[in-house]
């Protein structure tokens, strides 16, 4: 169990993911100022109120306490017999949802007090005894909504949201506590995890929450292991699933703890460069026929500087020339006649021969 709350702050390990007692022995606060003690008054009184309230738990109270009077605030009685007492919570969970509540809103003003706050309140939800998936999960939730918050709380609520079969929002937040327990954000104790989620796979228990706690163990076990050696690790987590009496025909939880394997393993590959995609070829669509131009009137303004329209050509009739008469060649004759006429041509041939010729 948790003696002192600021044990939560520490280094992170199975047990303190999931104590078996939440009552602390005493509360030890980092940062108190005047000005923080003044502006955070409503956050430190929430503490008070809290811790008082788990002072009296099952375990703490003696015979003589409960002769007295004296009821453990953890519990939840339900209506039964004659019995008058008909909360549907525990007092203490009441006080730890004022506490997570008024965590939320003054983190900013005492923001050690504030983690300290948080991570008592998810510590509480999840070793509750009495509670429901459904209010477990609610609780949680509020504890994770302050920004104080650590890996430890995404945790829980990732095993609480398990549980209540919403299996993509509970990946969602243990690869989120992964996140922060590789980048430094939260501490992880340097021992065997391994040993722990071995047992925890070994006594496991028809318990909703056995599957959210082995999943949530798994998540501390690749924490601590290096990421090439992540697939060594599945297998031998397979084989351990394969002798656990618990797991024996279900077949789902069984592959939803491979599924936490197979996710975070994805988290952890370095990013591929994005290659830029061949664009589609944009569909044709038939174009519409083009309306004809309306004719732009000139303005009486421009219409001066307007060209002037050349003057359409008219055909305009040349004279015939004269047609000069050509003689024709006189066809060549056998006779002696013709060859000395051609010889001693006239230079005026009479009418008689153009007669002829013509």
């Amino acid at each position: 169990g948790v003696v002192e709350w600021a044990d939560l702050r520490g280094e992170l390990t199975f047990g303190k993911l999931f104590p078996s007692r939440v009552d602390p022995a005493a509360v030890v606060i980092e940062g108190a100022t005047r000005t923080r003690v003044r502006e955070g008054a409503d956050l430190l009184r929430a503490l008070v109120e809290a811790i008082a309230t788990l002072a009296r738990s099952e375990h703490r109270l003696t015979l003589a306490d409960r002769v007295l009077g004296r009821r453990p605030t953890e519990t939840i009685e339900r209506p039964a017999g004659l019995s008058l007492w008909k909360s549907p919570r525990s007092v203490a969970a009441g006080a730890m949802t004022h506490l997570v509540r008024t965590a939320g809103a003054d983190a900013e003003t005492w923001p050690e007090a504030a983690s300290l706050s948080a991570d008592a309140g998810s510590a509480f939800f999840i070793s509750a005894h009495g509670l429901t998936p459904g209010e477990r999960r609610e609780g949680l939730i509020l504890a994770t909504e302050s920004k104080a918050a650590g890996a430890g709380a995404a945790l829980r609520l990732g095993a609480a949201c398990i549980a209540t079969l919403a299996d993509d929002e509970g990946m969602a937040w243990l690869v989120r506590g992964d996140a922060m327990l590789r980048d430094g954000s939260a501490s992880l104790a340097t021992l065997d995890h391994a040993a722990f989620l071995e047992s925890e796979l070994t006594h496991g228990s028809d318990d909703p929450m056995s599957v959210g706690r082995a999943a949530a163990g798994i998540c501390l076990v690749c924490a601590a292991t290096e990421p090439t050696r992540l697939s060594f690790l599945r297998d031998d987590m397979i084989e351990e699933m394969a002798y656990a009496g618990w797991l024996v025909g279900r077949d789902q939880d069984r592959g939803l703890l491979m599924r936490v394997f197979l996710e975070i393993e994805h988290a952890h590959e370095p990013a591929k460069p994005k290659t830029r995609a061949a664009r589609k070829p944009r569909a044709t669509t038939p174009r519409a026929k083009a309306e004809p131009k309306a004719k732009s009137k000139v303005s009486p303004i421009r219409k001066s500087a307007a060209k002037p329209k050349p003057k359409p050509r008219t055909k305009t009739k040349t004279p015939a020339k004269p047609k000069i008469a050509t003689r024709a060649k006189p066809k060549a004759k056998a006779s002696t006649k013709t060859k000395t006429a051609a010889k001693t041509p006239s230079k005026t041939p009479s009418r008689t021969r153009r007669s002829k010729a013509a």
